[in-house]
């Protein structure tokens, strides 16, 4: 009997994967007297990928350009969420920029800003026009 050093569920000695959590097991080698000896070896590990965490800016700026958006009717309200929206964007946008950062959020922090130059473009417009 072995006990995988991973998980520790007793394995038989016959087996090469652990029943419970699929360690590979390698027979440990004839051990002398006074010496330990780990009952398995990892022979290979999975590669885990790192997903960078998403920017709260990018995020709040995209949501304030959806707002503005929705709301450009409104006629202040529209106008401060467009205006705040396109700052929060693209203070998003040059944090995700900078060297050596790993940070997700670009793409959304693009889109804000779209939709809110877009909300201040029909807010200039329906004042041009009235």
């Amino acid at each position: 009997m072995m006990i995988c050093g991973k998980c520790s569920e007793v394995v038989q000695e016959n087996n090469k994967y652990c029943p419970r959590c699929g360690a590979v097991l390698v027979p440990p080698a004839p051990a002398t007297l006074g010496t330990v000896v780990p009952a398995y070896q990892l022979v290979a590990q999975v590669p885990v990928a790192i997903t960078p965490k998403s920017n709260g800016l990018c995020v709040a700026g995209l949501v304030l350009g959806i707002l503005a958006i929705v709301l450009f009717w409104v006629p202040v309200f529209g106008l401060i969420l467009g205006v705040v929206g396109a700052v929060l964007s693209g203070v998003g946008i040059a944090v995700v920029k900078r060297p050596g950062e790993v940070q997700a959020g670009f793409g959304m922090a693009l889109a804000g800003l779209i939709m809110s130059g877009l909300n201040l473009f029909l807010h200039l417009t329906f004042i041009l026009a009235s």
